[in-house]
Order: C-alpha cells, then structure tokens, then sequence
C-alpha cells in the first residue's frame, strides 16, 4: 500500500500516555520530524514513526509529535491514522500494517 499524503490531518491528543501526530504534505522527497517529548525516548519514538510511515510507502511527509509517555502501539496507531486521514482514505484502517507479528 502506498499512501500520498494530501493535506494536513491530526491524530491523537496531548493527554497523559497519548500521542499527537499530525502530518502533511512535503514538498521535498522525505520525511521530516519534530518531536516534543516527556520522556528520553525521542529517538526510539522517531525510529517508530519512521518504520510505521515505511510500512505503508509514506516516503514524503512532515511530521509533528508530541509526546506525553505513550507506548509503542499507541505511537503506531496514531501515526497510522494521521496518514489516513491525511491521504482521505476512507476504509476501514488495516491494523495489520503495525502488527509487529506481521
């Protein structure tokens, strides 16, 4: 699945052990991210939302994070579900895509 990212979408929320990832539309050919962080994971939460882009052929976007303590799955999801609301993908979300058994 390749996902083209057409406009800003947002998910997730800046309350305890959630995260906020909101995504859009870059006009150069790669990712780029900006984390805000409670925690000293930054880079691991990074790697995580990297892999979870790489999964679905995001290869261009702008990302913003705010993180308040979430855990994996939740980075994961959110970031899943700002692509697709950011790519107006109406279907129902295929959790798969982050199943780590997968």
């Amino acid at each position: 699945m390749d996902i083209d990212i057409k406009h800003q979408a947002i998910a997730g929320t800046t309350e305890p052990t959630d995260i906020q990832i909101t995504i859009a539309p870059n006009d150069a050919d790669d990712i780029e991210i900006e984390l805000t962080s409670t925690t000293q994971l930054s880079k691991q939460i990074k790697i995580i939302i990297l892999d979870t882009l790489e999964k679905v052929g995001i290869t261009s976007a702008l990302i913003q994070a705010k993180d308040q303590g979430a855990p994996d799955r939740t980075i994961k999801s959110r970031t899943l579900m700002a692509a697709y609301l950011a790519a107006d993908i109406n279907t129902a979300v295929d959790w798969r895509l982050i199943d780590d058994q997968n």
